[in-house]
């Protein structure tokens, strides 16, 4: 008799936790991917959007994390995400790609430091960009920041004529591919997963990222030099397939926009400090620091403002001007 009434406590009990969602398996599995390993701080946003996402779901949404490449590179993702077959990535200045206004935020020198960068993004003007993605395929649904990008080299970079003819890695954007051929440089465009082997090979002499994707790269390895030229200062996309999006309901999209923004909060203050110790660790690795003139190169690159101003949006580049002053 007791072990009748035990059977039936547990058999209740289980009915109870499966009601409560205890034991319910979820109602949607996600995959997000990305290109950075997992020490990188995008490995942290992503790790933290899915806790977030859990949680404030009760569970029936699980985002799964493919970090370094699995899920390929940061093309082969987006395209993917357009086409239904990833559901979530969180991509570099490779988006601008897919919405050719925002190539503008990766002309060189384009913004004055990262208090003008946070006033475009998440503002009015990075509201826009986000409703353009959109109509491309692309559910954008936060930018998160990733520190200025430097360039890192075998030989010491102190003004823009030590860059002259330089083979550099540059990513797969055609105005970043024309800045650099503007400013002296021999620019290969390659995807992120191959600048390692590369650099060690001998095929690039240089590249340019910032301090989080040198070492998630561990690029200080093959280089020697890193020319503190503050650039570009670069974002970071988290986005979501527009097949995923249609299948959420108003509230689940309220959720994972609010997930989005407080997975960027959570990664911009690490990023913060990160840089501060990636600076040390990479002194203690003994790569050199050199700080450049910038003025050579801010002259060289004037030209690729004013012709992708007219060909992307004078309307847009004013804008963004007017935003940093």
């Amino acid at each position: 008799m007791v072990k009748k009434c035990l059977v039936l406590i547990l058999a209740v009990t289980l009915v109870v936790l499966s009601a409560s969602g205890v034991f319910a398996a979820p109602k949607m599995k996600l995959r997000l991917g990305h290109v950075l390993d997992q020490k990188s701080t995008r490995h942290e946003a992503a790790s933290k959007f899915a806790e977030l996402v859990a949680k404030k779901t009760d569970g029936a949404i699980v985002i799964e994390l493919f970090p370094s490449s699995q899920l390929g590179n940061e093309r082969d993702m987006l395209e993917g995400l357009q086409m239904g077959t990833i559901d979530a990535v969180i991509t570099g200045d490779i988006v601008s790609n897919f919405y050719a206004p925002l190539g503008l935020f990766s002309v060189p020198y384009m913004f004055n430091d990262l208090k003008h960068l946070r006033t475009v993004i998440y503002g009015e003007i990075g509201e826009s960009i986000k409703a353009g993605l959109e109509k491309e395929g692309i559910v954008a649904l936060e930018f998160m920041e990733r520190g200025p990008r430097e360039i890192t080299s075998n030989k010491p970079v102190n003004k823009v004529e030590d860059i002259q003819g330089l083979k550099i890695r540059v990513p797969e954007i055609p105005v970043i591919v024309e800045s650099w051929k503007a400013m002296g440089a021999n620019p290969t465009p390659m995807a992120f997963g191959e600048v390692y082997t590369a650099l060690q090979q001998k095929t690039i002499d240089a590249q340019e990222n910032p301090f989080v994707d040198i070492a998630s790269a561990k690029l200080e390895e093959v280089q020697k030099f890193i020319a503190l030229s503050d650039h570009m200062f670069g974002y970071a996309m988290l986005s979501i397939s527009p097949d995923v999006w249609k299948k959420l309901s108003d509230a689940e999209k309220s959720l994972f926009r609010e997930a989005a923004r407080e997975a960027r909060d959570y990664q911009n203050g690490l990023l913060v400090k990160v840089d501060e110790e990636l600076e040390k660790y990479f002194i203690s690795k003994g790569i050199t620091f050199t700080k450049p003139d910038k003025s050579g190169f801010i002259a060289k690159a004037k030209p690729v403002h004013e012709k992708y101003a007219q060909r992307l949006g004078q309307d847009l580049y004013d804008k963004i001007v007017a935003a940093g002053k």
